[in-house]
């Protein structure tokens, strides 16, 4: 028994093709996937590129003092990747939302496949909230003065 689950353990290869496999076989785990990583992806871009003001003026990073040109391409870059992915899991929610509304509708009774539009929706939903709040955050990152 003990000798099996340290083989398990050994071989992580194993439980991602599981879990790879698991992902590709059912709706519902690829929407909450699209779910989590447009939202993580969010955390992550608000955690790097707030602070990353407060901590170019506290420590001078990129000549701030002189000019901030290099703190606003780096905030850009970070957004353009960041609105890339979120795009990208918005439209994969979308795209699931399509598929399931006409498949869901097939089957009688409250079932996961009746489910799964929603939840395709709703995901879709707030991956183009994300995207829209971080596209807006565009216009402070080029209009105002860093450090001032």
């Amino acid at each position: 028994m003990i000798e099996h689950l340290r083989h398990k353990l050994e071989i992580p290869d194993h439980l991602m093709t599981r879990i790879w496999h698991k992902i590709q076989a059912t709706p519902s785990a690829r929407i909450r996937l699209y779910f989590v990583s447009g939202t993580l992806i969010w955390a992550l871009y608000l955690m790097i590129v707030y602070p990353l003001t407060s901590l170019t003026c506290h420590w001078g990073w990129f000549d701030a003092p002189s000019g901030n040109a290099g703190l606003k391409i780096i905030q850009t870059i970070v957004t353009v990747i960041a609105v890339g992915l979120v795009a990208g899991c918005g439209y994969l929610a979308f795209t699931e939302w399509r598929r399931d509304r006409t498949e869901g509708n097939r089957e009688a009774g409250e079932t996961q496949a009746k489910c799964n539009p929603l939840l395709a929706f709703v995901t879709a939903g707030l991956n183009s909230l994300y995207l829209l709040i971080m596209l807006v955050s565009l216009a402070p990152i080029f209009v105002l003065p860093v450090c001032r």
